[in-house]
């Protein structure tokens, strides 16, 4: 299951428990990095609505538009006295339900084989009828465990008023390139037009479009603007640059051949480096620098003279955040371009890669290459810039 990071830096999603769940424990597990990031509980609110109870065989309890199916639990109080055949500290099941009726048994298997409770005597007070569980509970995914792209799984313990059980979920967290609030305030500020066209859609709606537009970039790009906390290897080359194949933002750990020789995640710090190390300006690499000197000037680069800090074929782990730690603004605008021709039925070609019209049965020429692209010109000069080639060396 795909979950949207918000605006807040959370994600949430609903989950569909047992019926008569009264509480969920939940701890989410980071499957990138195998640990758990958090631990979380939530329980049910009891929920009352004044009811009336007949003293017949079937007892009928009536109570406007009470949403009840067959088998939720409930319990009832009072400011008097229930009838003979119900109390007030007993779990009861609903049978036989209608918009605004329903009979009630002592046990889930009555109900489901329609076994109703009988009243008798008298009754006294108002009445209420408290919902016991529920199957529909949002889960909520604090910062943390929201903070980055990443494969989690969600485990689940659910306590049901005649049960238990456990389930896990496998969610994806991703960080949508345009939030719906961004989209929505985009498209209100700039509209060309009186109406805005995106201005009745629900949000569900909005994050399809999104998602679509998400997709369509990342395939002409080759890549994605994914931000990852995890681990990447990579090999000495008997230089001062250690290259990692990915875009790094910040690290907080390196290993060499199995040793680790920085962690800046301990208490005390460990760093036996030996040198400084920081993240190259291409951001696709660590180099050794030198505080205030540029040591090209003062170092001979030859290996075979001076072996260079990152030892040829050493093998390295480097921990740390990788991706984009927020989405190019080229990129936002992308977005909010192909949501625009998603949502146009009159496209405008000469943006489309139009190259000429002939009229007397029109003959429509477009520029060569227009279907390699996103179809929309303007937004394919954005995203040049951040298109990978993957070139492979025979």
């Amino acid at each position: 299951m795909e979950v949207l990071v918000n605006d807040l830096g959370t994600a949430s999603f609903t989950y569909t428990a047992p019926q008569n769940t009264a509480s969920l424990v939940y701890s989410v597990y980071d499957n990138t990095n195998e640990t758990y990031i958090q631990y979380d509980e939530l329980t049910f609110a009891d929920t009352a609505d004044i009811c009336t109870i007949t003293i017949a065989t079937p007892a009928v309890i009536t109570q406007t538009a009470h949403g009840y199916v067959l088998g939720d639990a409930i319990k009832f109080s009072t400011t008097g006295a229930l009838p003979t055949g119900l109390n007030t500290s007993a779990i009861y099941y609903v049978t036989n339900t209608a918009t605004n009726t329903f009979n009630v048994s002592t046990t889930y298997e009555n109900a489901e084989a329609g076994t109703k409770i009988n009243t008798t005597g008298s009754q006294s007070g108002v009445h209420k009828a408290l919902k016991q569980g529920t199957t529909s509970y949002t889960i909520d995914l604090n910062s943390d465990a929201s903070k980055y792209d990443r494969s989690l799984i969600v485990e689940i313990q659910s306590i049901q008023v005649n049960g238990y059980s456990t389930e896990n979920v496998d969610i994806t967290i991703k960080r949508p390139y345009a939030t719906v609030s961004e989209i929505t305030t985009y498209f209100e500020n700039y509209k060309v037009t009186e109406t805005n066209i995106i201005g009745a859609e629900s949000d569900s709606f909005i994050e399809k479009l999104e998602r679509k537009a998400r997709y369509l970039i990342n395939a002409y790009i080759n890549s994605e603007f994914k931000f990852e906390y995890k681990t990447v290897g990579a090999y000495g080359q008997n230089t001062d640059l250690l290259h990692l194949g990915q875009r790094i933002e910040s690290f907080d750990k390196i290993t060499y051949d199995d040793l680790v020789i920085y962690d800046s995640t301990e208490d005390p710090a460990i760093d036996i480096l030996g040198a400084t190390v920081a993240i190259a300006p291409s951001k696709f690499a660590l180099r050794v620098v030198a505080e205030g000197v540029n040591i090209t000037e003062w170092v001979d680069q030859n290996p075979l003279v001076n072996p260079s800090y990152f030892g040829k074929d050493s093998s390295y782990l480097v921990r740390g955040e990788y991706g984009w730690k927020a989405v190019p603004e080229d990129i936002k605008i992308a977005v909010y371009e192909l949501i625009n021709d998603f949502m146009c039925s009159d496209s405008i070609y000469r943006n489309k890669g139009l190259k000429s019209i002939q009229n007397d049965s029109f003959n429509l020429q477009f520029a060569d290459g227009m279907l390699n692209g996103t179809g929309n010109l303007y937004v394919d000069s954005l995203l040049s810039q951040y298109k990978v080639w993957n070139l492979k060396a025979i």
